[in-house]
């Protein structure tokens, strides 16, 4: 394990891809289906309650399949 010098510190929005699913973005009302290729659903269910709580919004998930392709719909509730 080598210790290095001057290496910056990476800025917060470097802090890693950004979500593909645009919940920040939803209105009341709206929602999104998110294929499980695009992300399984634990993490769409996570990533909906993390948001919510971030932005004082409530998401709601179901497990669906739209089209023959398995995945979870996520509604901007409030």
């Amino acid at each position: 394990m080598n210790i290095d010098n001057n290496i910056p510190i990476p800025t917060a929005d470097s802090r890693g891809p950004r979500s593909p699913i645009p919940l920040p973005l939803m209105e009341v009302g709206q929602s999104v289906f998110v294929p499980e290729s695009v992300k399984a659903p634990p993490s769409v269910r996570a990533y909906a309650n993390q948001t919510g709580d971030r932005l004082k919004r409530r998401f709601t998930t179901r497990k669906v399949t739209e089209n023959g392709n398995a995945g979870v719909r996520v509604w901007r509730i409030s």
